[in-house]
């Protein structure tokens, strides 16, 4: 349950997102990522989180997470930090 969930801060050393992760987190607002690389994520990671909803990205790596699977799903959400 994450009903009262609105940050999460994903540690560099992520591998992977199983599906429907965060899914329905409806007050989700920021979710902080410390990885370079795009860890493996699954369906519906992010859905149905705040419409506000930011993903905040290491500096000049937006790229490889905009074209990465899963995280492409998200891209109008991907920001850099």
């Amino acid at each position: 349950n994450c009903q009262s969930l609105v940050f999460i801060s994903l540690p560099a050393g992520l591998q992977s997102l199983g599906n429907y992760a965060f899914y329905g987190c409806r007050r989700l607002r920021e979710v902080r990522v410390a990885s370079n690389r795009p860890a493996a994520t699954g369906n519906y990671a992010f859905s149905g989180n705040a419409e506000n909803r930011v993903i905040l990205i290491p500096a000049a790596r937006i790229e490889a997470y905009r074209q990465a699977a899963g995280w492409r799903d998200y891209s109008e959400s991907l920001r850099e930090h």
